[in-house]
């Protein structure tokens, strides 16, 4: 597996410097870019276009420091009956608001989502940075990967709203 981090010369951590994440994209895309570097760099330029996108979003980002410490995730992992149930019901709520066209309600839904989606990122955030500070390895990294599960959720969701943009 590609480690993307190495590839772009950052630090394996879940804080990234988005300006520094984007000058050394483009740094590695003028230097591998086919016009330049001939067609037997299209590979190159392919990896560090992946590079940038899943280092430029905390999810994608999560789920490629799991697969780089050999944790993965699957799309049918389980999870809290309680989460589903609350999507669920979250779901059918937006679907109301929009059948009803309560353009206050889904204001107010899509604020809601947003607050919970940067409550869960910032966890996860908190959660890296215990991985990072030495803690309990094995414990942590399970920690983290109940909350990349979640967060899926829930971006999921908030995603929903700008699916009806």
């Amino acid at each position: 597996m590609t480690d993307y981090f190495e590839l772009l010369g950052l630090p394996r951590r879940f804080a990234v410097d988005l300006a520094e994440l984007e000058r050394r994209y483009l740094a590695l895309s003028r230097e591998v870019h086919p016009d330049r570097a001939g067609q037997a760099a299209a590979g190159q330029a392919m990896s560090a276009n992946q590079a940038y996108r899943a280092l430029k979003r905390e999810l994608s980002r999560a789920e490629h420091l799991l697969q780089l410490e050999g944790v993965r995730i699957g799309d049918n992992d389980p999870v809290p009956p309680a989460l589903l149930g609350e999507m669920l019901e979250l779901r059918e709520e937006l679907e109301e608001a929009r059948r009803l066209g309560d353009r206050a309600a889904l204001d107010r839904l899509e604020r809601e989502a947003k607050r919970r989606e940067k409550s869960e990122l910032d966890q996860l955030g908190r959660l890296f940075a215990e991985l990072e500070a030495g803690g309990d390895r094995e414990a942590v990294l399970a920690r983290i990967r109940a909350q990349v599960v979640a967060l899926r959720y829930t971006a999921r969701y908030r995603e929903a709203f700008e699916d009806a943009a």
